[in-house]
């Protein structure tokens, strides 16, 4: 729930990619794993690593009220769901 009571919710391929960094938690997941498992494209592919950062974003700001949870970036390598 977000401060004004209203929930943040997530699209399917958020929700999904949350997923997959939560089944892999305290665990880098490499950038090129996400891309290529959900947009079914390598890193190179422009549009999608910038999708790639929106999504990743829109997670974060979904996560943010969640206590012990964090979505750190791994620059150069990929992202890491912490949490305790």
């Amino acid at each position: 729930d977000t401060q004004d009571g209203k929930q943040k919710m997530l699209t399917a391929r958020e929700a999904k990619i949350l997923e997959l960094l939560a089944v892999n938690k305290n665990e880098v997941v490499r950038r090129e794993a996400v891309l290529s498992r959900f947009w079914g494209v390598e890193d190179k592919d422009y549009f999608a690593s910038r999708s790639l950062d929106v999504f990743i974003k829109k997670i974060r700001t979904a996560l943010e009220d969640e206590p012990g949870v964090e979505l750190k970036t791994i620059r150069g390598v990929g992202f890491k769901l912490i949490a305790e």
